[in-house]
């Protein structure tokens, strides 16, 4: 029963400003696994009714996976979860793991949280994960992944390169889904209009 709210997209330029994501992906093939917002919904009044006013959600998660500031540890796990403005309970982890690993820490930390499940709003910040080289790391691992798999079983020399189930998870997803980069950056947020969806017109994956 879970609602996504579509983040903004930074692109590497900072001089070329923010862009909306469903300019850039097709979602029509996955709508029926998970409803879609707009960015702005939480921020825009407009788009909820809530009878006391202000803040409609009583309950909140916030989570956050960061690199660590520890030169001994890999990665830092933050949730945060509120009740209004009044803060239950946080938790803090930090841990040295393999990158392929990291995601599957962050929601296996998740699931220590018995307040998630019951919980009107998730705020997930992946910011280790939007860092560049991250990035393409995780990418670099999954397309090796495939690249092993889709050689003759005995034509393979090593083992299978390390990759996490939550990686695969979005690897999944990511395949189902179209996208319309020819397009994408078309328009920058303050300017797309309806008619830069990307809804129904998205290709396969590149």
């Amino acid at each position: 029963d879970r609602i996504l709210f579509f983040p903004q997209v930074f692109k590497a330029d900072m001089d070329a400003g923010t862009y909306f994501s469903w300019p850039m992906m097709d979602y029509s093939k996955v709508s029926e696994m998970v409803d879609f917002r707009e960015t702005n919904f939480v921020s825009n009044r407009r788009a909820w009714k809530h009878d006391g006013g202000g803040w409609p959600f009583e309950s909140v998660v916030t989570t956050a996976l960061f690199d660590a500031n520890d030169p001994e540890e890999k990665i830092s796990i933050y949730t945060q979860v509120t009740q209004r403005s009044e803060i239950l309970s946080k938790k803090a982890w930090r841990g040295t793991i393999h990158d392929s690993f990291f995601l599957d820490a962050w929601v296996c930390s998740l699931l220590t949280m018995p307040e998630l499940e019951s919980a009107e709003l998730l705020l997930v910040n992946p910011d280790r994960n939007m860092i560049g080289g991250n990035l393409r790391g995780m990418i670099r691992r999954l397309s090796r992944h495939n690249e092993y798999f889709a050689e003759d079983e005995d034509k393979r020399k090593d083992s299978p390169p390390p990759v996490g189930w939550v990686e695969l998870e979005l690897k999944e997803i990511y395949d189902m889904l179209g996208w319309c980069w020819n397009t994408a950056y078309r328009h920058s947020a303050s300017k797309t209009a309806a008619s830069d969806s990307c809804y129904g017109k998205g290709g396969p994956p590149e």
